[in-house]
Formats: structure tokens, C-alpha cells, sequence
């Protein structure tokens, strides 16, 4: 091979060798982007952390934000929405009570957990600044709820007085109470004043560091309102032993006040609280002292002030302050924080491995769909908890799912809180008509008839037209055409009106609005007969006189009323409608007495009980 032939073979071995990669070309070799895009993936899908985006869809409100301006200060939002402008003001009946009292968060520093009155104490003074009080302020007056004084007694004198405590409780059983009311009437007084103020509200605080967590609000004062309720139910038993009905209807109007505002505090906790409060209210026995009755004047007082009570909070505002708490608590683990509270997961991973705008989207529109502001199903309705791995690889597939599990620890709750809600109103309807049905009584000396009769003796109307006068339906009352049948001609146009106070709620779903699940019973020891005529006011004030029944009839209708032995039917188990007494609600029904009360009576209760309970004879 000649010297210019290897020179063409060497130039040709040269141009053919395997060109070296630079630093870009070794990064984007097949083998390195085998390596590089599953690492990108898992830093994008697992490691990133999405920032939270305000906007309604995501955090619902967009201000207030916090000092740093990256996220929604939940906590002030709720201020801004519950405060009443006469928070600072003694138009605000709760700064009467602190002023007076203290707050119970420095009560509870004082006798609680050591531990804790560090953070208690830290809460107090908010109380006070936040009502416009000095903290430096010390109570005037001091409380004992009855069951206190009772076990303190039983400390002094080794007597026992709270093992079966008879009810109600009065002087009269337990003289020892005497001393009791002397200590704390004037405390009692101040309550009563303190709720007829235009407004009742306490404010909420926060623990000592600058999270700024609503779940960690505490409504130490709100559930102190219980302990003054007790009080004024034993006060109101008392004046009611004593003939002191006005003083008595003065205390129960205070209780029911009280519970109305302490369903405005926020938080379903504060609305079910207030619905024990008024659940109170139901149990006094306002016409159950046969020997000191109330007049027709005393009842129509008692009425016309249940009638201005403040206005109730709705089961669907009492969801708006919940959804704060539940979206505060997501914009939490968001960042890393675990915010306490039913809703809690590893907080620290939480943060990364969600994207939490899926989530808030995702819980608005479950609360849109729980307040009715939307139609359609929840999240929750399509929750399939079968494993379903492949939904955990992406991001968002894994935010809902994940969401949809939590969102299922709510649901429980959240039903449970509708049923009360919706219980309450059917012990307010019921006790509507138990003092209509004494207010008829002092009119016309006996109970309404069950119907009435023509000359023929055929029904003619229900004892729900006659009680309309006393329910302030005076006007719909002199549309009816009385001497006609119910369902003539003429008195058919009345059969779809809706009122109100003659359905469950629970029940639902009505076929027409003028259908009702309310009965009084009849039987011969019952208050009420077959015949057509009004039996005299029971004696016996524990007697049951009216009762819920699953079967509907029309309000007009005066045919289909219960009968003794029927009645006598409770149901277990899911609602059937070919059993007499009996409701929707879970675990019993509502019955209204002759003593003005209205009891939730269980479904374990006996035919005997039951049956003692319905009759007229002691």
C-alpha cells in the first residue's frame, strides 16, 4: 500500500469513528431519559408542592388574608360574619354576663388543669378585650348550677341527695333547694336580663401562638350557658309549684331566648347546644300545676313572646361557619399544619403529595350541594370504598379520592346534626299546639273535640280547624265553611294550604303541603273520644295528648284519627306505615302532655308505660 492509499484509509477511519457526546448529548441519551423522566414525574406528581390558589371555587372567600398575604385568615372571615355591631356595647346581653361573672375560661384557669391555665388565661383576656372589657375586671357575682349545690351539700352532710333526683325538682321534694334559689336568684335575674337584650353574643378566641386555626376556638362561655339553663328550669318548676306563673313563663321564655342565640355563636357545636337549651324549654311544665292553672291571659302572653323570640339560625347557615372550619382546616395540611379535628391526616406528607385546589373545589361544591344553594349529588354519593390503585397514581384522581374519604368521616355528623334540626322544629310544632289545645280548653271549658258533627252525626271537621283561632290562623279560620263537610265544594280549596306547625319535618317529602302526621288518640281513657265531643281538661297532667303517626292524612281531614290500642304500636326497626303511633325521627317520636311539656319518648318504651301515659285515669 502505497504512502497516499493509507493516507485515504486512515482519513476514511477517522470520519467513520463514533463521534464523542458533550455534556448535553450524554443528558439526553436514551438511557439517562430513561432515568431523568420517571424522577421529573414523581418530583412533579409526588415531591412539588401546589400552592393553594384563592379564588371562590378554591377558599370560598378571598379576604381577609393573613399578614404574610398568602392565605385566607379563615378565623377573621368568621368574625367579620357572626360579630353583631353591638359587640362592645351593653346593647350585647353576653358582656353583662362577663362583666358580672368573669369569663369562664378564667374560671376554668383557676380550677382546671394546671397545664392548661396558661392557655386559658390567654383566652380569657381576649374575651374581654373583644367585648370592650378591662381584663383586669373581677366578677361581682359568682354561680352554682342545683346539681353543684346538691353534691357539695352531700359533702357537708353525708345525705344523699343526687343518687335518684326526683323531677322536677322543687322545694317541695328536696326543701334543701330552698337555699339554693336564695344564693342565686340574682344571678338568674341578670341571665334573664342579659337575654333580652337585641343581641347575645361571645366572642371567639384563639389559642397563644399565630396559627390562627379555627379548630382550635374554644366556646368555653357557650357551653357555660347550659349550667345557667338548669338553673332557670329549676327556677321556673318552682314558681310553677309556688302559682308564680308569670315568674315561670319569664324563666322559660329566658331559656328559649338563650338557646336562639346560642345557635348564632357558629360552629355546629354552639347549634347544638342551642338546641339542648331549647330542648330544656320543652320540658317545662308550664300548665302542669292543676291546683294553680294558667289563665287564658298568661298563655296568649306566653304566645305572643315565644312568637318574637329571635329568629332561628337554619341548619343551612349553621353549614356556611362549618364550611370555614372544614376549608381552614384543608388550607392547613396544605401547608404542613395539622389543624386538630376530625379531618387530620399526616399533615408534613399531606402537603405535598395533594394538590389541595382539587380538594377546596371539591368541598365547596359538597356544600353547595348540603345548603341547597346547587342541585345534584355530593362527592360522597358516588364513594366507591373498594381499592382502586390506579386512581392514586395522578395527582388529581388522588385528591379526590382521598377528599372523598374524608369528606366521609363528616357525613355521620353532618346527618346527624340535619335530624336535630329538624327534631327541634317538630317539638316547636308540637308544643305550639298543646298550648292551643289549653288555650281552647279555657275557652270553652273542654279539650276540642277530636271532630265535630252534623245533625246527622257524620264527621265533620278535624280538631286541627278548631284549634286555628289559638295558632294565630284566626283569618284562614273564618274562610271555612264550618257547617259544611270537609270535603265539600266549597272547602276543598283548603286542602292544600300549608301549615306549617302540622308537619315533621324528618317526614318530608310530602305528597301535597296539606298532609299531616300529627294524631291525637282516642279511646275511652284517653283525652279524647269517638263521639264528637270535648272530654274536660285531664287532671292527670302527665297525660299524652297528641302523638306522630306514620300515616298521613289531610290537616281538614276528620276521619283516620288513632285509636287507643293502635297507638299503642310503637315500631321498631325501619318506618312502617300500617302501624299507628310512631315517626321519621331515629329512636322515637314526639308527644305533647296535658302539662305543657313535650317529650322525645323512645321507641323501647312499653305498651304499659305507653299506655299508662295515655290515659286520663291516675
Amino acid at each position: 500500500m502505497d504512502t497516499k492509499t493509507a493516507a485515504v484509509v486512515i482519513d476514511e477511519a477517522i470520519k467513520n469513528q463514533p463521534k464523542k457526546r458533550g455534556c448535553l448529548g450524554w443528558l439526553f441519551s436514551p438511557r439517562i431519559l430513561w432515568i431523568l423522566i420517571p424522577l421529573f414525574l414523581v418530583y412533579w406528581d409526588v415531591l412539588r408542592a401546589v400552592p393553594i390558589r384563592i379564588s371562590p371555587e378554591t377558599t370560598y372567600i378571598t379576604t381577609p388574608l393573613t399578614a404574610d398575604g398568602c392565605r385566607v385568615d379563615y378565623f377573621a372571615g368568621l368574625e367579620q360574619l357572626l360579630y353583631p355591631p353591638e359587640m362592645k356595647t351593653d346593647e350585647n346581653g353576653a358582656r353583662l354576663l362577663v362583666r358580672a361573672l368573669g369569663s369562664e375560661s378564667a374560671r376554668l384557669a383557676a380550677i382546671g388543669d394546671p397545664a392548661e391555665k396558661e392557655e386559658r388565661e390567654f383566652r380569657s383576656k381576649q374575651v374581654y378585650e373583644k367585648l370592650g372589657l378591662d381584663p383586669t375586671l373581677k366578677p361581682t357575682l359568682t354561680y352554682q348550677e342545683p346539681l353543684g349545690f346538691l353534691r357539695e351539700l352531700e359533702k357537708t352532710t353525708g345525705k344523699d341527695f343526687t343518687s335518684e333526683l326526683p323531677y322536677p325538682l322543687t322545694v317541695e321534694n328536696c326543701p334543701e333547694l330552698a337555699e339554693w334559689l336564695a344564693q342565686n336568684n340574682t344571678v338568674l335575674d341578670l341571665v334573664s336580663e342579659a337575654v333580652r337584650k337585641p343581641v347575645f353574643f361571645y366572642p371567639l378566641t384563639l389559642a397563644p401562638n399565630d396559627e390562627r386555626i379555627l379548630y382550635s376556638a374554644y366556646l368555653d362561655d357557650v357551653l357555660r350557658s347550659r349550667s345557667f339553663v338548669r338553673g332557670l328550669a329549676v327556677r321556673a318548676h318552682n314558681r310553677i309549684a309556688a302559682g308564680e306563673t308569670d315568674g315561670a313563663i319569664d324563666d322559660t321564655v329566658s331559656i328559649f331566648r338563650l338557646g336562639r342565640f346560642m345557635r348564632k355563636q357558629g360552629f355546629l357545636v354552639g347549634a347544638l347546644v342551642g338546641i339542648a337549651i331549647e330542648g330544656t324549654g320543652f320540658s317545662i311544665e308550664i300548665t302542669g300545676n292543676p291546683e294553680h292553672p294558667p289563665t287564658f291571659e298568661q298563655i296568649a302572653r306566653f304566645q305572643k313572646e315565644l312568637g318574637t323570640l329571635p329568629p332561628q339560625v337554619t341548619f343551612d347557615e349553621c353549614m356556611e361557619t362549618e364550611r370555614y372550619s372544614v376549608l381552614d382546616s384543608f388550607q392547613c395540611m396544605a401547608r404542613g399544619v395539622s389543624p386538630g379535628g376530625p379531618l387530620v391526616i399526616n399533615a408534613s406528607m399531606a402537603s405535598r403529595i395533594f394538590d389541595w385546589n382539587v380538594m377546596l373545589r371539591q368541598t365547596n361544591r359538597d356544600f353547595d350541594v348540603i345548603q341547597g344553594k346547587t342541585a345534584g349529588p355530593a362527592s360522597i354519593d358516588d364513594y366507591d370504598p373498594r381499592p382502586r390503585p390506579w386512581r392514586m397514581l395522578l395527582r388529581s384522581t388522588r385528591s379526590l379520592e382521598v377528599h372523598k374519604v374524608m369528606a366521609s368521616l363528616l357525613v355521620p355528623s353532618i346527618q346527624a346534626a340535619r335530624e336535630a334540626f329538624r327534631r327541634l322544629e317538630c317539638s316547636e310544632n308540637f308544643y305550639a299546639l298543646t298550648l292551643a289545645m289549653y288555650r281552647y280548653n279555657l275557652d270553652h271549658g273542654t279539650l276540642p273535640p277530636a271532630f265535630t258533627l252534623d245533625a246527622e252525626g257524620k264527621p265533620l271537621h278535624s280538631w286541627r280547624v278548631l284549634l286555628l283561632p289559638y295558632l294565630g290562623e284566626a283569618e284562614l279560620y273564618a274562610k271555612i265553611r264550618l257547617d259544611e263537610p270537609w270535603d265539600s265544594e266549597y272547602n276543598r280549596q283548603f286542602h292544600e294550604t300549608l301549615l306549617p306547625m302540622f308537619q315533621c319535618p324528618t317526614k318530608g317529602n310530602w305528597t301535597n303541603p296539606g298532609q299531616t302526621a300529627y294524631s291525637v288518640v282516642l279511646g275511652g281513657e284517653t283525652a279524647f273520644d269517638d263521639t264528637g265531643q270535648g272530654k274536660p281538661f285531664p287532671v292527670k297532667r302527665d297525660t299524652i295528648l297528641l302523638v306522630e303517626t306514620l300515616h298521613n292524612r289531610n290537616w281538614m281531614d276528620p276521619t283516620g284519627e288513632l285509636v287507643f290500642e293502635d297507638a299503642l304500636k310503637i315500631p321498631t326497626g325501619p318506618p312502617r306505615p300500617d302501624v299507628g303511633a310512631g315517626s321519621f325521627h331515629v329512636g322515637g317520636m314526639n308527644v305533647g302532655k296535658a302539662n305543657g311539656s313535650v317529650e322525645f319518648l323512645s321507641e323501647k318504651t312499653s305498651d304499659e308505660e305507653l299506655r299508662r301515659m295515655l290515659s286520663c285515669v291516675e
